[in-house]
């Protein structure tokens, strides 16, 4: 069992690392940490900079965790072995946070590591992991049933947009009643990258609570959605009858 767990941690390792998609996001990722850098006060809010710094690590783990079911290949593979349930799904998120995570790292140490104090750091560190964690597993879950580059952009607009906290759709939303209270309620269920920063700066536990479910249900999902949807190719009119 723990053969086949390091096997599914090196595949997902490799079908993360080598991928074009996931090489752009690493470069976008350090590239805005350099311009932030550059530019940002001595005396910034170490708040804002983790905000920042989850809006990053949502791109690269979103683009990440669409690698590890994609349709093909990685989907075939899992299929074909014969191991537990949970072990793919598992292996495979925690290959792709061993790529993912050091990169998530780079923006924390340039922008949090020198004004902040050290249990800072660390709570930065932990809600940046959990965080990323959690938009790993839901996009591996969801990409069997779209897709590689379906999931992918669902992610990746989910960390731009999850930004704003409900208070914000609600001011933004108040001239549409009908529109406000279903958005606002969405806000207040799905793990935006607002509640992990909220744990940041409050230490809510219920925050905490709610990513650590929404990763759990993105692990399960991941192995139910690998089994139950895929992709059948149609055969040309030429091999219909080979």
């Amino acid at each position: 069992m723990l053969l086949r767990l390091k096997a599914e941690i090196v595949l997902a390792v490799q079908l993360v690392s080598r991928h074009r998609a996931v090489r752009l996001a690493a470069t976008l990722l350090l590239l805005m940490t350099v311009a932030i850098a550059s530019s940002a006060p001595a005396g910034g809010r170490v708040g804002g900079a983790q905000g920042v710094i989850l809006l990053m690590a949502g791109m690269v783990a979103a683009v990440a965790g669409s690698r590890l079911l994609a349709p093909g290949g990685a989907l075939t593979a899992l299929r074909m072995a014969a191991a537990r349930w949970w072990i793919a799904p598992a292996g495979r998120i925690l290959g792709a946070g061993i790529v993912v995570y050091p990169l998530v790292l780079v923006p924390i140490v340039v922008l949090i590591a020198p004004r902040a104090s050290a249990p800072v750091i660390l709570m930065a560190i932990a809600t940046a992991a959990l965080y990323t964690a959690c938009v790993i597993a839901c996009v591996a879950a969801l990409t069997p049933a779209t897709g590689a580059s379906a999931a992918a952009a669902l992610g990746f607009f989910a960390a731009w947009i999850g930004q704003t906290p409900p208070s914000g759709i609600q001011s933004l939303t108040a001239s549409v009643p009908a529109l406000q209270g279903p958005l606002v309620l969405l806000w207040n269920v799905l793990p935006f990258p607002w509640r992990a920063n909220r744990w940041f700066v409050q230490g809510t536990p219920e925050d905490a609570a709610v990513l650590f479910f929404w990763t759990a249900l993105g692990f399960v999902g991941a192995a139910w959605s690998a089994e139950r949807f895929y992709r059948v190719e149609r055969p040309s009119e030429e091999n219909r009858w080979l």
